[in-house]
């Protein structure tokens, strides 16, 4: 491979033989052959002209050089032809210049043609970069957009406010945290994406962010500032998975819709009068509603003097002869047959603790027929367990016993 020296060009033709010429040529002509192929540029290549430039023993390219720098038409790197200057792979080229260009292939079956503006590479024709991190360099300005990939399979194109990066389009920001660059101010928008595959588009009243739309802030905790007012709404996520629309009634929080407030500790603010209603959820996942009878608060159905501070918690009506059969019933799953006059009703969900009473009975036009629970049965606690309760039928004493028709069994708690 042949480059033209600068001592031949041009040809003087006062001095120079035919024999010189002749070997002029000869280097020429060697020399187009091969674009003069050479390490670093030919010493006679001015603005506009091409050349080959080799790169190590076997990879060249074809440069074309701008009276500054030289700029690769095409080349063949490793076996790999890139045509047009522009190269296809996961990783960018090394050493770029201003204004080349790159195929990026790091998304299998989803190329990106890309542009060098001077300091990272760029999504061509739109000038927005692309990543999981904010581009910092250079620093962005009012306007700039980013093509934002934290999440795989899911872009999400953002624009640049001056201060942060939102969602372009949407003018808000998102995430689990509030923005608080720039302070927010009344009206501003944020997707609260703390659950995940749940987002939340909120609102800034001034104060505290709140769910757009309905103007109710949402926690595990009450709103205190700004101070609430009567008729203010609040989403109580205290039970994960059941959010509870609460009003301030002027002095405490109380389910939306019903005026009755909850929880483990009966309402004393406002004094609470004869009729008021109040949840009781001191039971975890047992909820009792209760009303104040003037003095106390009892089970809603007591009156006062039915069940006092507990409810029913099962109760079966079944027919124990042959094969046992419930005809109705609630928290009973099914009856266990344990002989003559022996039965164990199954309770579908388990009781609380072991502190409950059972109620048992029979109809019979026999006046010696008996229902007990069972004392002799081989359950823990004498006769029960969470999950079951023994009881027996019979006539006259226990050691009488006999199948009964018509059993009832009330379990209260």
């Amino acid at each position: 491979m042949t480059t033209v020296p600068s001592g031949i060009w041009p040809i003087d033709p006062n001095v120079t033989t035919g024999t010189d010429l002749a070997n002029y040529l000869n280097t020429w002509m060697n020399a187009f052959q091969s674009m003069q192929a050479s390490p670093t540029r030919p010493p006679l290549i001015t603005k506009g002209g091409v050349w080959a430039k080799t790169i190590g023993a076997a990879d060249i390219a074809l440069m074309f050089y701008d009276g500054t720098a030289d700029h690769a038409i095409g080349s063949v790197v490793g076996g790999s032809v890139s045509f047009g200057g522009v190269g296809a792979s996961t990783a960018p080229p090394t050493s770029p210049s201003t204004g080349d260009t790159w195929v990026d292939t790091t998304i299998a079956g989803a190329p990106i043609f890309k542009v060098y503006n001077g300091t990272s590479w760029v999504a061509a024709g739109g000038g927005s970069p692309s990543g999981t991190a904010a581009p910092t360099v250079p620093a962005p300005v009012a306007g700039d957009l980013w093509v934002d990939t934290a999440t795989a399979g899911a872009p999400v194109l953002k624009v640049y406010n001056g201060t942060t990066w939102v969602v372009a389009n949407a003018s808000s920001p998102s995430g689990t945290t509030a923005p608080t660059v720039p302070a927010p101010v009344a009206g501003d928008l944020w997707v609260d994406t703390t659950t995940v595959g749940a987002p939340v588009l909120k609102v800034y009243n001034g104060t505290s962010w709140v769910e757009a739309g309905n103007g109710a802030a949402t926690g595990t905790a009450a709103p205190t500032v700004p101070a609430p007012a009567s008729g203010d709404l609040w989403v109580d996520t205290t039970t994960a998975g059941a959010p509870v629309l609460k009003v301030y009634n002027g002095t405490t929080w109380i389910a939306a819709g019903g005026g009755v407030p909850s929880g483990a500790t009966a309402p004393t603010i406002p004094a609470p009068v004869e009729g008021d209603a109040w949840v009781d959820t001191s039971s975890a996942g047992k909820p009792a509603m209760k009303v104040y009878n003037g003095t106390k608060w009892d089970s809603v159905g007591g009156g006062g003097g039915g069940i006092v501070g507990g409810s029913v918690k099962a109760w079966v009506n079944f027919d124990g002869t042959g094969a046992t059969a419930i005809r109705a019933g609630g928290n009973v799953s099914s009856i266990r047959d344990d002989g003559v006059g022996r039965y164990a009703p199954r309770f579908s969900a388990p009781l609380i603790d072991l502190s409950f009473c059972t109620i048992v009975s029979v109809a019979a036009v026999d006046a010696n027929r008996t229902a007990n629970v069972d004392a002799n049965s081989s359950l823990g606690f004498g006769n029960k367990t969470l999950n079951e309760v023994s009881v027996i039928t019979g006539v006259g004493q226990p050691a009488n016993l006999e199948d009964a028709a018509d059993v009832n069994v009330v379990v209260i708690r």
